[in-house]
Protein backbone atom coordinates (compact mmCIF):
# COMPACT_ATOMS: atom_id res chain seq x y z
CA UNK A 1 0.00 0.00 0.00
CA UNK A 2 1.39 3.45 -0.93
CA UNK A 3 2.21 5.56 2.18
CA UNK A 4 0.01 8.38 0.89
CA UNK A 5 -3.01 6.10 0.74
CA UNK A 6 -2.48 4.80 4.26
CA UNK A 7 -1.87 8.23 5.75
CA UNK A 8 -4.81 9.88 4.00
CA UNK A 9 -7.50 7.54 5.30
CA UNK A 10 -10.67 9.13 6.71
CA UNK A 11 -11.48 6.60 9.41
CA UNK A 12 -12.15 8.10 12.88
CA UNK A 13 -9.41 7.92 15.48
CA UNK A 14 -9.56 5.07 17.97
CA UNK A 15 -8.63 6.43 21.39
CA UNK A 16 -7.63 4.36 24.38
CA UNK A 17 -8.58 5.41 27.91
CA UNK A 18 -4.93 5.85 28.91
CA UNK A 19 -4.48 8.31 26.04
CA UNK A 20 -6.82 10.92 27.49
CA UNK A 21 -4.00 12.47 29.53
CA UNK A 22 -1.39 11.93 26.82
CA UNK A 23 0.16 14.70 24.75
CA UNK A 24 -0.24 12.45 21.70
CA UNK A 25 -3.95 13.26 21.52
CA UNK A 26 -3.07 16.88 20.82
CA UNK A 27 0.26 16.58 18.98
CA UNK A 28 -0.72 13.71 16.62
CA UNK A 29 -3.41 14.11 13.94
CA UNK A 30 -6.39 11.77 14.30
CA UNK A 31 -5.54 9.68 11.25
CA UNK A 32 -2.10 8.95 12.74
CA UNK A 33 -3.61 8.08 16.13
CA UNK A 34 -5.91 5.62 14.33
CA UNK A 35 -2.98 3.93 12.58
CA UNK A 36 -0.88 3.61 15.74
CA UNK A 37 -3.72 2.40 17.95
CA UNK A 38 -4.86 -0.21 15.43
CA UNK A 39 -1.61 -1.48 13.92
CA UNK A 40 0.95 -1.38 16.74
CA UNK A 41 -0.96 -3.92 18.93
CA UNK A 42 -0.93 -6.27 15.94
CA UNK A 43 2.84 -6.62 16.40
CA UNK A 44 2.02 -9.00 19.27
CA UNK A 45 -0.86 -10.79 17.53
CA UNK A 46 -1.42 -14.16 19.24
CA UNK A 47 -4.43 -15.51 17.35
CA UNK A 48 -4.45 -18.17 14.67
CA UNK A 49 -1.70 -20.50 13.53
CA UNK A 50 1.96 -19.55 13.56
CA UNK A 51 1.99 -18.57 9.90
CA UNK A 52 -1.22 -16.54 10.29
CA UNK A 53 0.14 -14.67 13.34
CA UNK A 54 3.49 -14.03 11.71
CA UNK A 55 1.79 -12.70 8.59
CA UNK A 56 -0.21 -10.23 10.71
CA UNK A 57 2.92 -9.17 12.61
CA UNK A 58 5.07 -8.56 9.56
CA UNK A 59 2.29 -6.83 7.61
CA UNK A 60 1.56 -4.48 10.52
CA UNK A 61 5.27 -3.74 10.81
CA UNK A 62 5.65 -2.93 7.11
CA UNK A 63 2.63 -0.61 7.18
CA UNK A 64 3.93 1.14 10.31
CA UNK A 65 7.32 1.79 8.73
CA UNK A 66 5.58 4.01 6.17
CA UNK A 67 4.21 6.38 8.84
CA UNK A 68 7.26 6.68 11.10
CA UNK A 69 8.31 9.82 9.24
CA UNK A 70 4.98 11.43 10.19
CA UNK A 71 5.38 10.32 13.79
CA UNK A 72 8.80 11.93 14.12
CA UNK A 73 7.59 15.09 12.37
CA UNK A 74 4.82 15.44 14.96
CA UNK A 75 7.25 14.81 17.80
CA UNK A 76 9.70 17.37 16.42
CA UNK A 77 6.93 19.95 16.10
CA UNK A 78 5.60 19.23 19.60
CA UNK A 79 9.09 19.44 21.07
CA UNK A 80 9.74 22.79 19.40
CA UNK A 81 6.48 24.19 20.76
CA UNK A 82 7.25 22.97 24.27
CA UNK A 83 10.72 24.49 24.04
CA UNK A 84 9.32 27.85 22.96
CA UNK A 85 6.78 27.80 25.78
CA UNK A 86 9.46 26.94 28.32
CA UNK A 87 11.66 29.80 27.13
CA UNK A 88 8.75 32.25 27.30
CA UNK A 89 7.77 31.03 30.75
CA UNK A 90 11.34 31.26 32.00
CA UNK A 91 11.68 34.80 30.63
CA UNK A 92 8.43 35.87 32.26
CA UNK A 93 9.38 34.30 35.57
CA UNK A 94 12.77 35.95 35.48
CA UNK A 95 11.26 39.39 34.97
CA UNK A 96 8.76 38.77 37.75
CA UNK A 97 11.47 38.06 40.29
CA UNK A 98 12.26 41.13 42.27
CA UNK A 99 13.87 39.90 45.43
CA UNK A 100 17.49 38.79 45.48
CA UNK A 101 16.70 35.69 47.48
CA UNK A 102 14.23 34.48 44.86
CA UNK A 103 16.80 35.13 42.15
CA UNK A 104 19.41 33.04 43.95
CA UNK A 105 16.90 30.26 44.49
CA UNK A 106 16.00 30.30 40.80
CA UNK A 107 19.66 30.06 39.83
CA UNK A 108 20.12 27.04 42.07
CA UNK A 109 17.07 25.32 40.58
CA UNK A 110 18.30 26.03 37.04
CA UNK A 111 21.70 24.57 37.87
CA UNK A 112 20.07 21.43 39.24
CA UNK A 113 17.82 21.11 36.16
CA UNK A 114 20.83 21.43 33.86
CA UNK A 115 22.33 18.34 35.47
CA UNK A 116 19.27 16.28 34.56
CA UNK A 117 19.20 15.54 30.84
CA UNK A 118 15.85 16.15 29.21
CA UNK A 119 14.06 13.21 27.65
CA UNK A 120 11.38 12.81 25.00
CA UNK A 121 8.95 9.92 25.29
CA UNK A 122 8.12 7.54 22.47
CA UNK A 123 4.50 7.06 21.38
CA UNK A 124 2.61 5.21 24.09
CA UNK A 125 1.46 2.33 21.89
CA UNK A 126 5.10 1.57 21.05
CA UNK A 127 6.21 1.59 24.69
CA UNK A 128 3.22 -0.63 25.52
CA UNK A 129 4.65 -3.26 23.18
CA UNK A 130 8.05 -3.00 24.85
CA UNK A 131 6.55 -3.37 28.32
CA UNK A 132 4.45 -6.36 27.28
CA UNK A 133 7.38 -8.27 25.79
CA UNK A 134 9.95 -7.31 28.43
CA UNK A 135 7.97 -8.69 31.37
CA UNK A 136 7.57 -12.14 29.82
CA UNK A 137 11.03 -12.49 28.26
CA UNK A 138 12.91 -11.20 31.30
CA UNK A 139 11.09 -13.72 33.49
CA UNK A 140 12.00 -16.53 31.09
CA UNK A 141 15.66 -15.55 30.97
CA UNK A 142 15.85 -15.20 34.75
CA UNK A 143 14.33 -18.63 35.34
CA UNK A 144 16.50 -20.29 32.69
CA UNK A 145 19.79 -19.39 34.47
CA UNK A 146 21.45 -18.57 31.15
CA UNK A 147 24.51 -16.38 31.29
CA UNK A 148 24.68 -13.31 29.06
CA UNK A 149 25.41 -14.26 25.45
CA UNK A 150 24.80 -17.95 26.03
CA UNK A 151 22.65 -19.37 23.21
CA UNK A 152 19.20 -20.64 24.02
CA UNK A 153 19.21 -24.43 24.36
CA UNK A 154 16.39 -24.47 21.81
CA UNK A 155 14.17 -21.96 20.05
CA UNK A 156 10.91 -20.98 21.67
CA UNK A 157 8.09 -23.07 20.19
CA UNK A 158 6.56 -21.13 17.31
CA UNK A 159 3.07 -21.54 18.81
CA UNK A 160 4.12 -20.08 22.17
CA UNK A 161 3.59 -16.56 23.48
CA UNK A 162 7.34 -16.35 24.05
CA UNK A 163 8.00 -16.62 20.32
CA UNK A 164 5.28 -14.09 19.50
CA UNK A 165 6.68 -11.57 21.99
CA UNK A 166 10.27 -12.12 20.84
CA UNK A 167 9.20 -11.25 17.30
CA UNK A 168 7.17 -8.32 18.63
CA UNK A 169 10.10 -6.95 20.63
CA UNK A 170 12.47 -7.05 17.67
CA UNK A 171 9.98 -5.52 15.22
CA UNK A 172 9.09 -2.77 17.70
CA UNK A 173 12.75 -1.91 18.10
CA UNK A 174 13.14 -1.79 14.33
CA UNK A 175 10.44 0.89 14.32
CA UNK A 176 12.14 2.77 17.17
CA UNK A 177 15.46 2.75 15.32
CA UNK A 178 13.68 4.01 12.21
CA UNK A 179 12.28 6.91 14.26
CA UNK A 180 15.67 7.72 15.76
CA UNK A 181 17.34 7.55 12.37
CA UNK A 182 15.00 10.27 11.11
CA UNK A 183 15.12 12.40 14.27
CA UNK A 184 17.03 15.68 14.46
CA UNK A 185 20.38 15.90 16.25
CA UNK A 186 18.57 17.73 19.05
CA UNK A 187 15.78 15.18 19.53
CA UNK A 188 17.83 11.99 19.13
CA UNK A 189 19.74 12.18 22.45
CA UNK A 190 16.50 12.97 24.28
CA UNK A 191 14.82 9.84 22.93
CA UNK A 192 17.98 7.92 23.83
CA UNK A 193 17.77 9.27 27.37
CA UNK A 194 14.17 8.10 27.61
CA UNK A 195 15.17 4.57 26.57
CA UNK A 196 18.06 4.56 29.04
CA UNK A 197 16.09 5.93 31.97
CA UNK A 198 13.20 3.50 31.44
CA UNK A 199 15.56 0.52 31.24
CA UNK A 200 14.34 -0.66 27.83
CA UNK A 201 17.84 -1.73 26.77
CA UNK A 202 18.19 -4.52 29.32
CA UNK A 203 15.79 -7.13 27.93
CA UNK A 204 16.61 -6.20 24.33
CA UNK A 205 20.35 -6.76 24.70
CA UNK A 206 19.85 -10.04 26.50
CA UNK A 207 17.40 -11.23 23.85
CA UNK A 208 19.51 -10.40 20.81
CA UNK A 209 22.67 -11.92 22.28
CA UNK A 210 20.84 -15.15 23.13
CA UNK A 211 19.50 -15.30 19.58
CA UNK A 212 22.51 -14.13 17.55
CA UNK A 213 24.62 -16.93 19.03
CA UNK A 214 22.24 -19.76 18.14
CA UNK A 215 24.11 -22.65 16.49
CA UNK A 216 23.29 -23.40 12.85
CA UNK A 217 21.71 -26.75 13.65
CA UNK A 218 19.15 -25.02 15.86
CA UNK A 219 18.30 -22.21 13.46
CA UNK A 220 17.77 -24.11 10.23
CA UNK A 221 16.85 -27.59 9.14
CA UNK A 222 18.46 -27.05 5.76
CA UNK A 223 20.84 -24.48 4.28
CA UNK A 224 19.27 -21.07 3.67
CA UNK A 225 19.21 -20.26 -0.02
CA UNK A 226 19.80 -16.50 0.35
CA UNK A 227 22.82 -15.40 2.34
CA UNK A 228 22.83 -11.83 3.61
CA UNK A 229 25.53 -9.79 5.28
CA UNK A 230 25.51 -9.38 9.05
CA UNK A 231 23.11 -6.66 10.17
CA UNK A 232 21.19 -6.41 6.91
CA UNK A 233 17.40 -6.22 7.09
CA UNK A 234 15.72 -9.60 6.61
CA UNK A 235 13.06 -9.51 3.87
CA UNK A 236 10.23 -10.64 6.21
CA UNK A 237 8.05 -12.22 3.51
CA UNK A 238 4.42 -12.93 4.35
CA UNK A 239 5.06 -16.67 3.95
CA UNK A 240 8.17 -18.39 5.28
CA UNK A 241 9.40 -21.99 5.19
CA UNK A 242 9.40 -23.76 8.54
CA UNK A 243 13.13 -24.47 8.35
CA UNK A 244 13.92 -20.76 8.02
CA UNK A 245 12.04 -19.62 11.14
CA UNK A 246 15.03 -19.68 13.48
CA UNK A 247 17.37 -18.14 10.94
CA UNK A 248 14.94 -15.26 10.45
CA UNK A 249 14.93 -14.46 14.18
CA UNK A 250 18.70 -14.64 14.21
CA UNK A 251 18.98 -12.23 11.26
CA UNK A 252 16.39 -9.91 12.77
CA UNK A 253 18.37 -9.80 16.04
CA UNK A 254 21.58 -8.99 14.17
CA UNK A 255 19.76 -6.27 12.23
CA UNK A 256 18.54 -4.64 15.45
CA UNK A 257 22.01 -4.83 16.99
CA UNK A 258 23.55 -3.27 13.89
CA UNK A 259 20.96 -0.48 14.06
CA UNK A 260 21.79 0.16 17.73
CA UNK A 261 25.49 0.50 16.94
CA UNK A 262 24.70 2.84 14.05
CA UNK A 263 22.07 5.09 15.64
CA UNK A 264 22.61 4.74 19.41
CA UNK A 265 26.31 3.93 19.90
CA UNK A 266 26.61 5.91 23.14
CA UNK A 267 23.62 4.13 24.64
CA UNK A 268 25.11 0.73 23.77
CA UNK A 269 28.49 1.69 25.27
CA UNK A 270 26.93 2.93 28.50
CA UNK A 271 24.62 -0.07 28.88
Amino acid sequence: MPPEQLQSHKLPAKYVTDDLDSSETSSFPENLVFILNHLVPMLSCDRGTFHERRSVQTTAYKLLTTVMNKVIECQESSHEKEGSMQIAAAYKAKNAKKEEEDKKKEERVEEEDDEIEEMVELPRRITDQLDLAEVVLQTLFTNSDLSFGEPLPTLFPTESQSYVLTMSLLLTWKLILRLIGMASSELRPKISEFLRRKGHMDTLMETIFHLMTLPKDLTAGSPIKTKRTFGSDPPLPCVIDDEEVGEELKELSASVYFGLLRDLPALVRSW
